[in-house]
């Protein structure tokens, strides 16, 4: 569109884009937040200033956002929406395009997210692992400390192996040197 030409909110067009009203006054748009003008074009003079209405008679179009709700008739009625409604309106706006343009524009709170999706399950595996070798090294240590069990492999513990002569085969091999029992 051409410079100069009227555009949405009685704003002007400008290099291809619709500069606001109140940008064009060289003042800063805003949404009045006293109940009795919350329906009328409001407009700051900096970001530290009140917002004010800029004419009295210039109301807002029905259905524009205003402090409680939307202007109906230049008056602003509050609107009641439930939460499963506000966000099936939400998840109905999703697309592939709008996610990939929001996480890239979220680069930080993108890897974040990612790292948090690969690191959580990754840790919640090796607690368990870790949980598991554990109580097995505890139930090994618990059978290798028992008293009334000695194993041979056992490094704790010294087994003395005791050679005991068998009587039957010591009287055979004494009888045959000669000597009596």
């Amino acid at each position: 569109m051409a410079d100069n030409t009227d555009c949405q909110e009685r704003g002007k067009c400008k290099a291809g884009k619709c500069v606001p009203f109140c940008e064009t006054q060289g003042l800063q748009s805003c949404m009045c937040d006293v109940i009795e003008s919350a329906c009328k074009r409001c407009c700051r003079s900096n970001i530290n200033e009140t917002c004010s209405p800029v004419d009295s008679a210039d109301i807002l179009a029905d259905g524009t956002p205003c402090i409680q709700g939307f202007c109906n008739n230049g008056h602003c009625e509050k609107t009641v929406q439930d939460v499963v409604e506000r966000f099936w309106d939400i998840i109905e706006d999703i697309n592939i395009n709008k996610v990939l343009l929001f996480l890239r524009d979220n680069i930080v709170g993108t890897v974040v997210l990612v790292t948090a999706l690969l690191w959580i399950p990754a840790s919640c595996v090796i607690g368990y692992v870790d949980r598991k070798r554990r109580r097995e090294e505890s139930e090994r240590w618990e059978w290798r400390n028992k008293s009334d069990l000695i194993h041979p492999s056992d490094d704790i513990r010294n087994v003395i192996h005791i050679r005991v002569p068998n009587k039957s085969r010591s009287a055979a091999q004494q009888a045959s040197r000669g000597v009596p029992e």
